[in-house]
Parts: structure tokens; sequence; C-alpha cells
């Protein structure tokens, strides 16, 4: 007999005999505790008999448990010994998070031999991550504390009356786009969306982001799954320096941008910016991001972009971005830091020239649903392609101001976005 599996029913059992029997099962189930924890059949099945006692309205009490026991044909003499580890109430959190614990490592070794299984059996690796991914976050979503409604006011009224957490809000660095955001930036839990089409600034709106963060000290990681990380130090150096990085590569900068691009170069080296560019697993992705959090207590998490990440091949592609869409938001909520996703639009806005509609998200609705912010990026017809202007229209916004519109200054040699000026 498992002795914290023991010691956390009869202490349950024996709380009935001062009327608390029925809170300590309540308090139990609230820290995780579920018919799964139990490895023991005479633990099972008192756990059983206990719910099922609490859920006809009687009170628990020790000779009823027994009888019902006896009824169940269960032996009594493991009853009476199960209920000699009985404690006082005061112990309840501490075996019942032992007992959580014990089935969370279970649960990760039994995962561990599937996993091996899978391998000699030739499954491929994307398969086993996903598979891995979807079990590890059920079990870390074991146990989930709820909270009190008197706590979430008092979370309301610190934040209402601005006694937040300024870093938790991280804005894009252009004054007009974030005047319109709650508290100046994205914030905590969000799912935020940038989409264009290709060549309209969708990267360099990223980098912009990770650039304004990162020269505040804020840590932040961004997965580039279209460039290399070193095209993109090469555009966060000339995004720095104000030199075209080109020019510097082909060995035309003069001897003042270069000296100007080796400063960028040693300013850059001491931000605190978290790069992965060979991640394209959703998995992967989803692990690289909760140990960044853990490790470097990033910010935010920038991806670059949504449909060239790979999710579970089994699924039409559509299904796969829904699930590319859905985890990510859920990854925002774990984590409660903004997570900014890049994605592509289809060629309608182009063809009809007119403003971009989030119906022009390409592959999949569910990015409609699941995001806190939509904004695109276009150009019109008549626009200069090559020009320092870049259109940006918001659809959707759960945090700030919903609808809005407007132009961003877009210095293309650099990278640089700013507030545009006619």
């Amino acid at each position: 007999m498992n002795t914290s599996e023991a010691t956390l029913l009869a202490t349950i059992i024996q709380g009935g005999s001062i009327g608390v029997g029925g809170q300590l099962l309540s308090e139990a189930e609230e820290l995780g505790i579920t018919p799964e924890c139990f490895t023991t059949n005479i633990c099972q099945d008192v756990w059983e008999i206990i719910n099922k006692i609490d859920r006809s309205g009687r009170q628990l009490d020790e000779q009823d448990v027994l009888t019902d026991v006896q009824i169940a044909g269960k032996s009594a003499a493991d009853f009476m010994a199960l209920m000699g580890h009985a404690k006082t109430s005061l112990h309840l959190p501490t075996y019942s998070t032992k007992v959580l614990e014990q089935y969370k490592l279970r649960m990760l070794n039994r995962m561990s031999r599937e996993v091996q299984e899978k391998t000699a059996s030739g499954e491929e690796a994307s398969e086993i991550m996903i598979g891995i991914d979807q079990a590890t976050k059920k079990l870390s979503e074991t146990g989930a504390k709820q909270k009190p409604i008197s706590e979430a006011i008092d979370s309301f009224v610190a934040d209402f009356f601005g006694e937040f957490d300024k870093t938790a809000y991280l804005p894009t660095g252009i004054k007009a786009y974030d005047s319109s955001l709650n508290r100046g930036g994205f914030g905590p839990s969000q799912l935020c969306v940038f989409a264009a089409r290709p060549g309209c600034g969708k990267s360099a709106m990223a980098l912009n982001i990770v650039h304004s963060a990162a020269k505040k000290g804020l840590p932040i990681g961004m997965f580039s799954l279209e460039m290399g990380s070193e095209e993109l130090m090469g555009r966060m150096v000339s995004m720095e320096s104000g030199v075209d990085w080109e020019r510097a590569r082909d060995g035309v900068a003069s001897k003042s941008q270069n000296d100007d691009i080796k400063k960028a170069i040693s300013d850059v080296k001491k931000w605190p910016i978290q790069l992965c560019d060979d991640a394209f697993n959703l998995p992967l992705i989803l692990s690289i991001a909760r140990n960044w959090k853990r490790k470097h207590n990033v910010k935010a998490i920038i991806i670059d972009y949504c449909q060239l990440i790979r999710a579970n091949p089994k699924l039409p592609r559509e299904q796969q971005v829904a699930e590319i869409s859905r985890e990510c938001k859920l990854l925002a909520k774990s984590l409660k830091i903004p997570v900014i996703l890049l994605a592509q639009i289809n060629r309608e806005s182009e063809k009809e020239n007119r403003e971009p509609r989030m119906s022009d998200l390409r592959e999949s609705g569910a990015l409609e649903q699941d995001a806190d912010s939509i904004t695109f990026l276009f150009q019109k017809a008549d626009d200069d392609k090559t020009g320092p202007m870049v259109r940006w229209v918001r659809p959707k916004q759960r945090g700030g101001v919903g609808y809005d519109s407007g132009k961003l200054g877009f210095i293309r040699q650099t990278g640089k976005m700013t507030d545009f000026k006619v």
C-alpha cells in the first residue's frame, strides 16, 4: 500500500468525524486528485466510495465507509490498515501534492516507454513529438489552481487603477499604432497576428518589435522559419546603425558607416534576444518557447510565420493551421505573455485593390477566432511598391480600440518602421 495515498484518504475520512470530510475531499479534488492518481486497488476503491457517499449528501464517517467497503467485497483488514495512516486535516495539502507528484512521475515514465516503443516500430519523429507535447501539456495542467472571484477582482482593480507591470505590455515602437492599444502594447495572454502578402513588411514589423523591446532590456524570443539567424542579425544591425547592410557587405560603405555598424554590432550582442531558425515542428516550437520563458523569462514570443510551421501531417492543411492557431493561443495563455504570429494572406485583396479582411487569411478561419488582435499590412495598386510607406488596418482588437487603420513609414534599405510623415 502506498503510504502517501493511504494517508491522504485516511485524513479525508477522519475529517468526517469533525464534519469537514466533504470539504477535505473537495480540496483534494481542486488540487488535482483523480482516481488515476491511486496505484493500489484498496486506495482506488476507497476513493470511489467516499466520492459516492459525498455525492449522495451523506456525511463521511469511518464506519459507513467500512460498511460500503465490505458491501463492495473488499478487504476490511486492508481498510483498517489504511486508516492507520490518518493525519490531521492540516496535512491534506502536503499529501495531496505528494500523491499528485508520484502520479506525474509515473505518467512520465510511461511516456518514456511509449516513446521507446514507437521509435523501435519506426514511427516518424514528428508524430512522436506531437504525442509527447499533447501528453505533457495535459499532465502539466493536472492540478491547475482555480482562482476565487475575490482574487480575480483584486487583480482587475490593481490593473484598472494603473498598478500593473508595464513590462508585461509589448509595444511595437510605432507611436501612432501603439496609442490605440490597451496600455500602449500587446498584453499578457494575447495572440496577436500580423498578416500580409510577401514584400509588405511583416518580417520587418516583427524585427521592429524585437528591436524596440530589446533596446529597453526586455527579454524576447523569436522563431524565424523563413530567414536564417545570420540574415536576421544583419537586418537588426542595419536597423540599429541606420546603414544599409547590403552596402556594408559589398564593401562600399564609408568609414563612418562602418564605424556605426561596428558600434551597432557591439550593442546588439548585449541584447536579451533568443533566436531559433531551425524549429519547424509545432511541438518543438512550443517546447522551446516554454524553455525560453523558464530560463530567460521572455516577455513575448514572435513566430515568423504560421504557414511554415509543420503540425500533425495526418490532418488536412486547414486543420493543421487551426491546430497551430489554437496551440499558439494556449501558449500565450499558459505563459501569460503575448505571442505574435505572422501569417500570409491570399491574393484577393490585391486583385480587388481593397483593404485586406479577416477572410483573406490563408488556409484557416481559426486564426480569426483565436487571435486577440489581427493587423494587416498592405499596399494599394497605385502605391509605390518600393516607396517609404506601407498601410495597415486592424479589423480585430480585444484590448483597446477595435477597428483602426493608418500608415507606417518604412525605410526599406534598413527595414526600419516608423510613424509615417507626409
